[in-house]
């Protein structure tokens, strides 16, 4: 018997992407123990964490006015795609505009870097100017026209990230995931953010290409059950949603 074709929700994107398998997990602190210290005996420190540890990740979604990314998000639709502007640090030194598109449990990014000026021209719902050939903000300006998109929620979270060249391995713990409401905090030293969830807990991610090693899947799976679906921006714009309705 012929299998029934895949609904065009269910079928991988046909553009020349690089895809990665990407799984997320809700752990504790007791796991966050356990694991750090597994990882740290098999894993590299990632270069970004050398100086403190951790480092600060700050990103503005876009969402269209009816929220289509975060319905998408909620109908579980296998293939999806979010338009956010991402700092570090709480730094405009480096501005990214990225794509993330995820199809299943792959994931494939495509950004652009932006100046201060250009990042709050497109904050402000206007297109700077960019060579033809950025793709990255030529689809992003195709969506502020066709579906209205602007500045939806503030993500920000502290990462701690060990990689390894085995499967280009990528682990990260996000901790004190926070939700702002204001689109103009992006770059302010000290927004007003709200934390999401329990200060005993944190997401696991865990990025890898073609395959995981078995050594990592061991680990893993010592502490672990299923890979859990988590979405950082559709938490924190419930979030906001709720407070902002105080519930």
């Amino acid at each position: 018997m012929s299998e029934l074709p895949l609904k065009p929700e269910q079928q991988q994107p046909t553009t020349n992407l690089v895809w990665r398998h990407e799984q997320k997990f809700w752990i504790s602190l007791y796991q966050y123990h356990r694991l750090r210290s597994a990882f740290r005996s098999v894993l590299y420190i990632d270069k970004y964490c050398y100086e403190q540890g951790d480092y600060n990740i700050r990103s503005l979604y876009f969402d269209s006015y009816q929220g289509e990314a975060a319905f998408d998000k909620l109908s579980g639709l296998s293939t999806r795609r979010k338009f956010r502007m991402r700092i570090y640090n709480r730094s405009s030194d480096r501005i990214v505009m990225e794509i993330k598109n995820r199809f299943q449990d792959r994931i494939s990014k495509q950004s652009s870097s932006l100046n201060l000026e250009q990042a709050l021209e497109l904050i402000e719902g206007e297109l700077p100017s960019v060579k033809p050939d950025d793709n990255v903000l030529m689809q992003f300006y195709h969506e502020m026209n066709q579906k209205l998109i602007k500045p939806a929620v503030l993500v920000e979270y502290d990462r701690e990230a060990y990689v390894h060249p085995m499967g280009n391995v990528r682990i990260t713990f996000d901790k004190n995931l926070r939700s702002g409401g204001s689109r103009i905090d992006l770059f302010h030293p000290s927004p007003c953010t709200i934390p999401v969830h329990s200060p005993e807990q944190m997401i696991l991610e865990v990025k890898f290409d073609g395959f995981l090693p078995a050594f990592l899947r061991k680990v893993l799976s010592q502490q672990l059950t299923a890979p859990q679906t988590i979405s950082k921006y559709y938490l924190c714009r419930q979030k906001i949603h709720s407070w902002e309705n105080g519930q």
